[in-house]
């Protein structure tokens, strides 16, 4: 990541996944927001069935569904 430049946009998502609060701002933003805005960027959104779009979106809307993915992002500093 220190010598690409591109790269390092592309892991920026990281830093936001670790700040204290996320998971509040994608509650406010709504679970199929984050999805849209989040895998956009990083994949052809239509290589994605809708079913697989759904159980993500299902799994994140569980009560502390998405603590586990944000933790997971925090504990690998």
């Amino acid at each position: 990541m220190i010598e690409d430049a591109g790269q390092r946009a592309a892991s920026q998502y990281i830093t936001w996944f670790r700040t204290p609060g996320a998971e509040k701002a994608i509650e406010a933003m709504g679970n199929e927001a984050f999805f849209e805005k989040s895998f956009a960027k990083h994949a052809d959104l239509g290589l994605i069935s809708e079913e697989e779009k759904r159980r993500y979106i299902a799994d994140w809307s569980q009560p502390g569904g998405m603590l586990p993915m944000l933790n997971w992002y925090r504990a690998a500093s």
